[in-house]
């Protein structure tokens, strides 16, 4: 079952999405990392492909040392 959302509505979710980022600003590289560092961690989905969520392990990691203060 589609339902079609009217254009006006979808720009005023784009507008509004827009300027929540805008209000959030940006978190700098140690206010990430320590947000990061304090989530909890959980176990994969069982349907989670192991290789895929290694894979995904190492781009945080890898994204993580990229970005510094």
């Amino acid at each position: 079952n589609i339902r079609l959302i009217p254009e006006e509505a979808v720009q005023q979710q784009r507008e509004a999405f827009a300027a929540l980022l805008e209000n959030l600003g940006q978190a700098s590289a140690t206010e990430a990392r320590r947000a990061l560092d304090e989530r909890e961690e959980v176990a994969p989905e069982p349907e989670l492909d192991p290789e895929v969520a290694a894979r995904l392990r190492q781009r945080i990691s890898d994204a993580s040392t990229v970005t510094s203060d």
